[in-house]
């Protein structure tokens, strides 16, 4: 294969490959009597009809890909990813059409101890529009889908993602995405507009951990002497440099912090009216973060930030 593409400046395999194609024009389409091709550890096989339009309902097409070493694959052909991890892949797909969008069936994707499914409408290209897709994946090991040197043991468990994707007039949207590892769990739904000149958009979150550090690496963890638990939501929207934050809503172990209103600029702050409330147990739990030594007391804060022009005004600040 690499002598074939070599005059084309593609790089590939040295290794032999074979190919056999039996296809039949009919009036709707091409008949795939026969695809496969095999290289080295990969191979593909298709069957199946194409429409004459490839989302014509004459198409309905079922796909199957293997490759024992896709890290190793991708390499072969000029393709480094170094943080992959290596492992054996499988995948099986059925498309067909319906006219105006690709339907993903039965798509089941194995890859280093992780299942992905996948279904639902594929837009067409490039605006992807009429996309509406379902996907769940599971996982034994979330730390084996990490290069070695980021694995560690607390997240060397199994994990879940869920949810909703569709993309429609330059809108993308994620509906009700769930991610969840060991007792941990972030909850998203939120739309991100794609045009340059009109950038917009929405999110709802939701974080809960009875005890976030056995997420955390061994350094950071290890300054985390206590249970850590955290309870978090956002929710708000923004258009161009305006955002506005209907709810910040942070309980994480011995602090509670509360905010809402809008936010813009700079240089423009004119717009700007933000509210902060905050119970803290210690203000010593903010010295990591802040890289300051602050006392070992308790604290209340409140603060209003107002624009005027191209300066940010803070009201009176509590502070006790």
């Amino acid at each position: 294969l690499a002598g074939l593409l070599s005059a084309s400046g593609m790089e590939a395999p040295a290794e032999p490959f074979d190919i056999d194609v039996e296809v039949i024009g009919v009036r709707a389409g091409y008949r795939l009597d026969q695809v496969a091709a095999s290289v080295a550890g990969e191979q593909l096989s298709l069957s199946g009809m194409v429409g004459r339009d490839p989302f014509a309902a004459a198409t309905a097409v079922d796909i199957q890909f293997n490759s024992a070493a896709l890290k190793r694959a991708l390499a072969a052909y000029g393709v480094v990813v170094p943080q992959m991890p290596e492992g054996k892949l499988t995948t099986l797909a059925r498309l067909s059409g319906n006219g105006v969008s690709l339907r993903l069936e039965d798509v089941v994707i194995d890859y280093v101890g992780t299942r992905a499914r996948l279904e639902g409408d594929l837009g067409a290209f490039p605006e992807l529009d009429g996309t509406d897709l379902k996907f769940d994946v599971r996982g034994q090991n979330l730390a084996w889908l990490l290069p070695p040197e980021q694995r560690y043991e607390g997240i060397d468990k199994p994990f879940s993602l869920t949810g909703g994707l569709a993309m429609d007039d330059q809108v993308l949207s994620i509906d009700k995405a769930v991610f969840a590892l060991d007792n941990a769990k972030v909850e998203l739904h939120g739309h991100w507009g794609l045009d340059s000149e009109d950038t917009h958009g929405g999110v709802d979150m939701t974080v809960h951990s009875p005890d976030i550090r056995p997420l955390l690496p061994p350094a950071d963890r290890a300054e985390m002497a206590r249970v850590f638990p955290v309870d978090a939501q956002l929710s708000g929207n923004w258009r161009g440099d305006l955002w506005s934050i209907k709810k910040l809503d942070v309980r994480a172990s011995d602090g509670h912090l509360i905010a809402s209103g809008t936010l813009i600029g700079p240089p423009d702050f004119g717009d700007t009216k933000l509210s902060v409330n905050g119970k803290f147990v210690s203000l010593a739990r903010f010295n990591r973060i802040l890289g300051q030594d602050l006392p070992d007391l308790p604290a209340t804060i409140e603060l209003d930030l107002k624009g005027d022009g191209d300066r940010l005004r803070l009201k009176p600040m509590s502070l006790r």
